[in-house]
């Protein structure tokens, strides 16, 4: 199969599987919020990000297997792969049964500085304890997804994301009709989410014949280049989680938990658009560490040429389209009262239209080999981000963590413009692309043609589907005519 097929087939995998989860997630949310409270949705948001962030806390192990597992498709050095596997199966395990451990035993300490309602601080607590079992599982398993998508085995990673579906389902109808704790909710949500892992898991040691082992000598380890590489992402994994979830915790610390579900609904559009883009775009990674180890220059700068064009006409018409109802979506989904934070959400989707004028070279660099040079600028463009969001939410409210990501993205686009020319001689542009620009009018068009007053006449869920696929089909029509009838969009 050809790259260019690869791509296609892997990234209309993992966006089915993803929209498809978020989509249930829509119809699940308002029925959460009416059964549980927004306090109980708080302790949900946070416990999560709180797990999420933690999972990153494996010193970046996890994703040089990863892309070890890319450069194991080509080089087919069996011996080494599975000292790697071994030592990160083995890393992961004690440092998550640790971390696991340190939750459970503080888990009140947890609820108390996360800014928790008193009236379900007890259900906090036992949340934060499950969720402490939770994390242990999920960071080990967790290791086998990554490896299957550096083989490029995306379409059997989404397949089984089934039970995350069967999951959404069951605890909806028990819900509905057996008024079910928040607790065991707790348990039907992550038994949900670490189902998949396990036949991961399973398909991965029958198809390798590659096994644990004993525990492995941990001193050879700290001095291979794996340790050094691994180090390297884990300080790129954990700014790109204070990008990404650190607003939570930064709103709950100095305005209330309950703000975070205000944010939380307000920016669900932008975090399902993110994670859309997110899930589609992983599917290069294992192309570059592929490109990188075949030393294929030329396929490097076809994918930071094109994959940004791709990316920017991907994130437009969603982001448009999203912009512009947003408002009413938001009235029909879960009610009037969190409409007066919309104008928030629509600012909190231009952070994901910036996005591709920076994401793909720093891609690129990450999984090219130059994850120590990726490193140091993602700190900078971090401390930045965090300075401003606690500042502005001081004196704004959760606003403040949405402008210090504009500010962020803005910074990182001559940054790693910059580094795209020095490190891979590639000098790109994206503004000078036809494609890009004519679209760019086209937005405008369109924004200026239908956001003078249409959102406050929609009033039904069919009117929002009516007008928001009129938007996006005129957004999306000259893409798809260069894409699919000429044929001249990617070369």
């Amino acid at each position: 199969m050809s790259v260019r097929k690869r791509i296609l087939v892997n990234s209309v995998s993992n966006f089915i599987s993803r929209f498809g989860i978020n989509i249930l997630s829509f119809f699940t949310l308002p029925l959460f919020i009416q059964h549980f409270g927004d306090s109980l949705y708080a302790v949900f948001i946070l416990l999560n990000s709180v797990v999420e962030s933690l999972i990153f806390f494996d010193f970046g192990v996890g994703t040089a297997l990863g892309k070890k597992s890319s450069e194991y498709t080509i080089n087919k050095d069996r011996d080494s792969y599975r000292i790697y596997f071994n030592w990160t199966f083995w890393f992961t395990s004690l440092f998550s049964g640790i971390t696991g451990l340190v939750i459970f035993i503080f888990a009140p300490y947890w609820v108390r500085v996360l800014n928790i309602d008193e009236s379900v601080h007890e259900i906090a607590i036992t949340a934060f304890r499950i969720g402490s079992f939770y994390l242990t599982s999920y960071s080990i398993l967790r290791i086998y997804q990554t490896i299957l998508e550096g083989f490029e085995k995306f379409v059997i990673v989404n397949l089984f994301k089934i039970f995350q579906f069967v999951s959404l389902i069951v605890s909806a109808c028990l819900i509905l009709f057996a008024k079910l704790s928040f607790q065991t909710y707790l348990i039907i949500s992550m038994l949900g989410n670490i189902l998949p892992f396990v036949v991961y898991a399973y398909y991965f040691h029958s198809t390798t014949r590659i096994q644990v082992s004993g525990l492995p000598q941990f001193s050879t380890l700290w001095k291979s280049s794996f340790w050094q590489s691994s180090k390297d992402f884990f300080v790129i994994q954990v700014t790109s989680f204070l990008f990404s979830l650190a607003d939570k915790f930064i709103i709950s610390f100095i305005v209330g938990a309950t703000q975070v579900v205000y944010y939380s609904v307000v920016t669900k559009i932008a975090f399902i658009i993110r994670m859309v883009n997110n899930q589609t775009l992983i599917v290069i990674n294992p192309i570059i560490a592929k490109a990188k180890e075949s030393k294929d220059k030329a396929l490097i700068d076809k994918i930071i040429r094109q994959g940004g064009v791709y990316q920017f006409l991907l994130m437009l018409p969603l982001i448009v389209s999203a912009a512009l109802f947003l408002k009413a979506f938001i009235r029909l989904w879960i009610g009037g009262a969190y409409t007066q934070y919309s104008h928030w959400g629509v600012l909190a989707l231009v952070i994901y239209l910036l996005g591709p004028f920076s994401a793909m070279v720093q891609r690129v660099l990450i999984f090219g080999g130059y994850e120590s040079k990726v490193k140091m600028v993602t700190i900078y463009l971090v401390l930045v981000n965090i300075a401003v969001s606690v500042i502005l939410t001081y004196w704004i409210g959760m606003g403040g963590v949405i402008i210090g990501s504009i500010v962020q993205s803005l910074i990182a686009i001559p940054v790693f413009k910059k580094l795209a020319k020095d490190l891979l001689e590639v000098d790109y542009s994206l503004l000078t692309k036809d494609t890009i620009i004519a679209t760019l009018i086209a937005a405008l068009i369109v924004i200026t043609f239908i956001a003078s007053g249409l959102e406050h006449h929609i009033d039904s869920w069919a009117k929002f589907l009516f007008w928001g696929g009129v938007v996006f089909l005129l957004l999306v029509a000259y893409p798809a005519y260069r894409l699919f009838y000429k044929k001249d969009l990617f070369n």
